[in-house]
């Protein structure tokens, strides 16, 4: 009988874990808002108090008329001073309310404790119908102060091996419940994995290089976004696609880069046959027709990109 209220309270206690950790809210540390000429910028950072072990989530949105084009920061050589960008995420920009807007995701790891200063953040912009007059604003320098881990004061947190502790009797029970729902969590947890969708997303990308890009542009087509004159999420999707390709392709890796940064990198590297070459030349020849046109590209422009990808990742039908 002791066994199994043992065993019932402790699964009390897992459950009213879980419910604290699903309800627990992520605050954040500070949102700081600019208006800077057309431009409004903002910028959200949080935990409330990072610690010098914690992963930091920052964001940084700028959004302004539908008059205006903006190129998004070379943030990540800013904050590369002081954190470590675990990872980072663009997304395309939208239009919504006749207003452009533009959002980085990255998630950081801080470098140093103590106050650390992210540098002046540069944000270069023009008017749509003036693409070669820039604009440049530039948002003041941000102050954060991450959290050293306290330390034992007169130890420094390193202590004395201790002994190993004999096992009371009267805790023999609660462990030995603790084992079979340790057990019986990762029979079930096995269960899960094997069954996961993120698994068999895992499987597929055992496929080809060439496989997985076919079934990914088909699926770009099937959004039906150049019938729906959005093009500009067509063209994001598409070179995010074929630097997914060049990555599996050729086992190559960058973080913290856009697709366009990821490219134009690329094209410095000595890693395409002759053919290949001429066939990415093509490709970024195509991308630069559209990321620099007068205005936003058009439907022949995407499709010009469109049939230079295929040709390059031998997809031509």
């Amino acid at each position: 009988m002791k066994v199994y209220f043992t065993f019932f309270l402790l699964a009390i206690c897992i459950c009213s874990c879980n419910q604290s950790i699903s309800t627990e809210k992520k605050v954040t540390s500070f949102h700081k808002e600019f208006q800077k000429g057309p431009l409004k910028i903002t910028i959200d950072f949080s935990p409330e108090k990072p610690t010098i072990a914690d992963r930091i989530e920052l964001s940084l949105k700028v959004e302004t008329s539908i008059n205006y084009q903006v190129k998004m920061p070379e943030f990540s050589d800013n904050i590369g001073r002081v954190f470590y960008v675990y990872s980072f995420f663009p997304e395309p920009p939208k239009v919504k309310d006749k207003k452009r807007i533009y959002k980085h995701f990255y998630t950081l790891e801080a470098l140093l404790s103590g106050k650390v200063t992210i540098p002046p953040i540069k944000i270069l912009y023009n008017k749509a119908e003036q693409p070669t007059k820039k604009y440049t604003t530039v948002v003041d320098s941000i102050d954060i102060e991450i959290q050293a881990i306290d330390l034992d004061s007169q130890k420094k947190g390193i202590y004395d091996i201790q002994s190993i502790m004999p096992l009371h009797k009267s805790n023999f029970y609660l462990f030995l419940a603790c084992v079979v729902v340790g057990i019986i969590f990762i029979v079930f947890f096995i269960k899960s994995i094997k069954s996961s969708p993120v698994l068999k997303g895992i499987e597929q990308d055992l496929r080809t290089p060439e496989e997985i890009a076919w079934e990914r542009l088909k699926e770009l087509l099937d959004k039906n976004y150049v019938e729906n004159q959005k093009y500009q999420e067509f063209y994001f999707i598409l070179t995010m696609i074929v630097r997914q390709y060049i990555e599996k392709k050729y086992k190559i890796k960058a973080s913290g880069q856009t697709a366009e940064e990821f490219l134009d990198d690329i094209k410095k590297l000595d890693i395409f046959d002759a053919q290949r070459k001429r066939d990415f030349s093509e490709f970024l020849a195509a991308t630069d027709f559209v990321k620099y046109a007068a205005q936003d590209p058009q439907e022949k422009e995407v499709t010009l990109v469109f049939t230079a990808a295929k040709k390059f990742m031998n997809l031509e039908s």
